[in-house]
């Protein structure tokens, strides 16, 4: 799924890859992880994180949209499969207004329909970026930084799995500089 909505973005804008560096290939707690970071030309960071674990019972992927140059929203995508169950969960979070988050949990059958969801979500994301104005960076960057440290203390996007493996800084890295975008890669 992260593939065909990293797509969707690729029709809008080109995709430069980015090092992840020690985090691109992790093993946390019996689950793979393999995190990618992009830059999305002219527009700010993507960042995905997909793991499997219990011989393929588990999959979990996450997808993060972090505008830098552009005034919309940060939006996440989290997708959870395990035993026969499906829950996606997307997220908004606007400089302006109280976030939005959508929950949904069903089984394994419903997983085309949350597929769908999921790219149209994508989509008319890119769709409201197309008409967006262009954003005051450092402010932005400032913001992100803020909602990032927001989500890491509320054990929000798994960030509770990385945090007692490899504690707050370490996770603070991974999340502000592959995922969010919000600090620089170092």
């Amino acid at each position: 799924m992260i593939d065909k909505m990293l797509s969707s973005i690729r029709q809008e804008h080109r995709l430069r890859s980015l090092n992840a560096g020690v985090f691109h290939k992790l093993v946390v707690r019996g689950m793979d992880f393999e995190i990618h970071s992009y830059e999305a030309v002219d527009f700010g960071r993507v960042g995905t994180m997909c793991a499997s674990g219990l011989l393929g019972l588990v999959k979990r992927d996450i997808l993060v949209i972090s505008p830098m140059e552009k005034d919309v929203p940060v939006i996440t995508y989290e997708r959870v499969k395990a035993f026969g169950k499906d829950t996606i969960m997307l997220g908004r979070y606007d400089m302006k207004n109280d976030p939005v988050y959508v929950k949904k949990t069903g089984r394994k059958k419903q997983s085309a329909e949350f597929d769908q969801e999921a790219i149209e979500y994508v989509d008319a994301y890119m769709d409201e970026v197309k008409q967006a104005a262009s954003a005051n960076e450092k402010e932005r960057r400032e913001w992100t930084e803020q909602l990032v440290t927001q989500l890491i203390e509320e054990y929000q996007l798994i960030s509770d799995i990385f945090m007692s493996t490899y504690g707050f800084k370490i996770t603070e890295k991974l999340y502000h500089e592959d995922l969010f975008g919000s600090r620089a890669n170092k």
